[in-house]
């Protein structure tokens, strides 16, 4: 009986062991400040509803980390024109041009729905000037938990060329609609902070 018990002790330690967790938490909140020849994205998400759903996030095809409920992920971002992909049922999507110096604020919210066997997580990405994400993340300290990706989580795989080469076409075609080109514009035309 000794024995059992030390074996399966070894193996839940083995298991235990193997388990290594996609981000970093930390209740501090950081400075909000890019490093000198970067941009800084932030991603909040504030509402703790849905909060066990984690949603990996991509800078292009890169995996960067991803948000849980009452989140706050940062993550450098070299200059130029990249996307940045909330991978969940959906792919949801958002298209900045970085430049070094400045963040960018992505304000982050996921429904889910389950109906019988299927449940379906819904993202969205929204741009968010720099006074209303400063003040929102003023608002959520005490409550919102900065993540960074975890460098230790070999599990976690970059997008596939077919994947992102399908979300940029989505994208493009959702820019194209003449009813999203407001929504667009603002996109296209977001100043960093």
């Amino acid at each position: 009986m000794k024995r059992i018990c030390v074996l399966t002790l070894a193996i839940a330690s083995l298991f235990v062991m193997g388990c290594v967790s996609k981000l970093i938490y930390n209740k501090e909140l950081p400075e909000i400040k890019p490093p000198a020849d970067k941009a800084l994205c932030v991603i909040v998400r504030p509402t703790a509803f849905m909060g066990a759903t984690f949603v990996p996030v991509y800078c292009d095809q890169k995996y960067v980390g991803g948000t849980e409920g009452n989140t706050m992920l940062t993550f450098p971002v070299d200059p130029g024109e990249h996307y940045i992909i909330g991978d969940a049922t959906n792919k949801s999507k958002i298209k900045y041009n970085f430049v070094a110096g400045k963040v960018y604020f992505i304000f982050h919210t996921v429904v889910t729905v389950s109906a019988g066997y299927v449940t379906i997580n819904t993202s969205t990405f929204a741009p968010m000037d720099g006074k209303s994400a400063t003040e929102k993340i003023e608002s959520e300290k005490g409550k919102i938990t900065w993540v960074q990706k975890n460098p230790e989580d070999k599990d976690t795989k970059d997008m596939s060329t077919g994947d992102f080469e399908d979300v940029k076409k989505d994208y493009t075609k959702w820019a194209s609609e003449s009813k999203n080109a407001e929504d667009a514009k603002k996109e296209s035309e977001y100043p960093g902070y």
